[in-house]
């Protein structure tokens, strides 16, 4: 992928969605919204033809639709998770889409069992005992959730750069 200031500014509006989401469990509307505005921006300045932007789009389409019949289904997929995959998505395109999910699995897969021996090392009440509370190492229900926000980023990252 060339690589254009859209780029780079969507990286920013990436770490913003990261910080929000571990902090939160939330991600702004306005973040994956940038992300998919900023993509015609780095269409244009890059001379990608029409063809292939809408190929683009067509990825990012596809993945919108799989992830909100997850995020509806209740398989424990947020909407902010599936609007921020979605938007990534075009970015990547139907080229570089299997990478995308591959690099975030295993983002994914490393930081649920890093969250997961945390808890169970009791990570979580030395933080709380120091006055930190961050609701990564909280159970809701009994399970554990993990900021998706985190592997989406990383794995955008490792696919484009």
């Amino acid at each position: 992928m060339i690589h254009s200031p859209a780029l780079w500014t969507v990286f920013g509006l990436l770490l913003y969605a990261v910080w929000t989401d571990i902090a939160k469990f939330r991600i702004a509307n306005a973040v994956p919204l940038g992300i998919v505005l900023l993509f015609p921006v780095h269409a244009l300045s890059t001379g990608m033809s029409l063809h292939d932007a809408a190929l683009h789009g067509l990825a990012g389409c596809a993945v919108l639709t799989v992830t909100f019949l997850l995020y509806t289904a209740g398989l424990r997929f947020g909407g902010g998770d599936a609007k921020l995959l979605s938007a990534v998505a075009l970015w990547a395109g139907f080229s570089d889409l299997a990478l995308l999910l591959l690099n975030l699995s295993l983002v994914g897969g490393a930081l649920a069992l890093a969250v997961v021996m945390a808890s169970q090392m009791g990570v979580s009440g030395w933080a709380v005992a120091h006055g930190w509370r961050l609701p990564i190492f909280e159970q809701i229900n009994g399970k554990h959730y993990i900021p998706y926000a985190v592997p989406i980023a990383v794995g955008f990252a490792f696919t484009v750069l």
